[in-house]
């Protein structure tokens, strides 16, 4: 951990009394913590806060480029939860009221290569695409 480095959540939409509810972040955190530490051989990507602030999103992988797993941890379980996915995942992301998941993932040839080329916005669990982003070939279609 970096002194002195600043860390910045995006809270938006979130509960203002349980965003300020020192007690109830510090038992989140403690129990995130206790979850990671035995994961140190792991990198985390993105983090979301859930919109009532009660829980967590946040991706894991196996080395600091390789796509991701999404878990889930709340206060009132024991342990992070995996969110069922088809592919492995680049970026993660609560919808804005709080009751879907939404995350990236690379489209066929592209795959492997996060931020590079073609991908897909799933909706998890399931793995359902809501919508593509590529590269169109000369007849405008995606590749």
């Amino acid at each position: 951990m970096d002194i002195g480095a600043e860390w910045l959540v995006d809270a938006a939409g979130c509960r203002r009394d349980a965003l300020i509810d020192v007690s109830l972040l510090q038992r989140l955190f403690e129990r995130v913590i206790r979850d990671l530490e035995p994961l140190t051989a792991k990198y985390f990507g993105s983090i979301a806060w859930h919109p009532s602030a009660d829980r967590v999103l946040y991706t894991a992988a196996d080395d600091q480029f390789a796509e991701s797993d999404v878990y889930t941890r709340s206060l009132a379980e024991d342990l992070p939860k995996r969110i069922e996915s088809p592919r492995k995942i680049w970026e993660a992301w609560w919808s804005s009221d709080g009751s879907r998941i939404y995350a990236t993932a690379a489209r066929d040839a592209t795959a492997g290569t996060p931020g590079v080329g073609d991908f897909d916005i799933l909706e998890l669990p399931g793995g359902r695409v809501v919508a593509s982003v590529c590269r169109g070939d000369q007849r405008g279609q995606c590749r």
